[in-house]
């Protein structure tokens, strides 16, 4: 596992245990597939926030991470144009689709990574170096909103 920001756990703290679990492998997952990249974390009321993307622009992310009480949810900022021919994504939005998660089983899905893919490629225009598994990230962490 990747070493997180001492402040994103200090973030997950008041969470229970198998929310944090499942927060720190997805966040790996997803910087697996999203690497090089630019992470951005930071701390709501009611959630907490990690985003990906291409550059340090918090509006270029191309997938975030929100932490509530007794779920996740991996977002997707073109969800609407993946291609998701079982139907697993949700979100009634033009953009935004998301996959809810509760369980590290959750996790495992094995369509999770092929959407995490198509998301990266979809934004392939916005200055993404090849993807690097376990590669470089550059993360920044907003200690309040």
């Amino acid at each position: 596992m990747r070493k997180p920001p001492p402040q994103l756990l200090g973030f997950l703290r008041r969470h229970d245990p198998v929310i944090q679990s499942v927060v720190l492998r997805l966040r790996d997952v997803v910087i697996a597939d999203m690497a090089p990249c630019h992470e951005y974390i930071f701390q709501m009321k009611s959630k907490i926030g990690l985003q990906y993307g291409p550059t340090e622009r918090t509006d270029d992310y191309v997938c975030s991470i929100s932490v509530f009480e007794k779920h996740v949810d991996l977002s997707f900022r073109n969800g609407a144009a993946l291609q998701d021919p079982q139907g697993v994504l949700e979100g009634k939005g033009k953009a935004i689709k998301y996959l809810r998660m509760k369980t590290l089983t959750d996790v495992q899905r094995p369509d999770l990574r092929g959407f995490l893919q198509q998301a990266r490629r979809l934004d392939a225009d916005s200055g993404w170096g090849p993807p690097i598994t376990g590669g470089d990230v550059a993360t920044k962490v907003k200690e309040k909103l």
